[in-house]
């Protein structure tokens, strides 16, 4: 079958716990949090995520939180598609202050042909601190996420045995 042509290099993080610990706090993610994030980053050499952009996650049952000051979050409903792009992008922010490189992958994507191999930019988004700048990166995996709707059926186990054989 296809590979997975989109990979995070082989280069380890060294980001120091403390720097990681700053960075994501000025994010605003609270203190203990922001802690074992960047503890855990630390033991972690990458993170592949796989999104599910299958057409039940058109329904209206997610939420996603937002900060309205003073250390205080609101739940917004919205779609699971759009809690499942605010994950994703918040994970993406928070991988790339660590120093976490870092791979989404789309379960359907709108352009792929049914066995031809995943295209960054298109099917995936790689993401680590020599790619580019935060911001630009963030951007690219916006665009993926917002060309690529809830559609489709749900092709798990295609897609996983893809990310297993880029990390065997």
């Amino acid at each position: 079958g296809a590979g997975l042509a989109c990979k995070p290099s082989a280069q380890r993080h060294v980001e120091c716990t403390q720097v990681a610990d700053d960075g994501l706090k000025r994010l605003g993610i609270p203190a203990g949090l922001a802690r074992l994030v960047a503890e855990e980053g630390q033991r972690i050499g990458s993170r592949m995520y796989l999104l599910d952009n299958s057409g039940s996650t058109s329904a209206g049952d997610g939420s996603t939180f937002q900060a309205i000051g003073r250390g205080r979050v609101a739940r917004r409903p919205c779609t699971r598609w759009e809690e499942i792009s605010a994950f994703a992008e918040d994970h993406a922010r928070w991988n790339l202050r660590l120093g976490t490189p870092c791979v989404f992958v789309l379960l359907n994507s709108k352009r792929r042909v049914p066995g031809s191999p995943i295209v960054v930019g298109r099917d995936c988004v790689c993401m680590e601190k020599s790619n580019g700048s935060e911001e630009e990166q963030l951007h690219e995996l916006r665009d993926m996420l917002k060309g690529n709707g809830p559609c489709g059926v749900t092709p798990i186990s295609e897609r996983l045995e893809e990310i297993r054989s880029v990390i065997q």
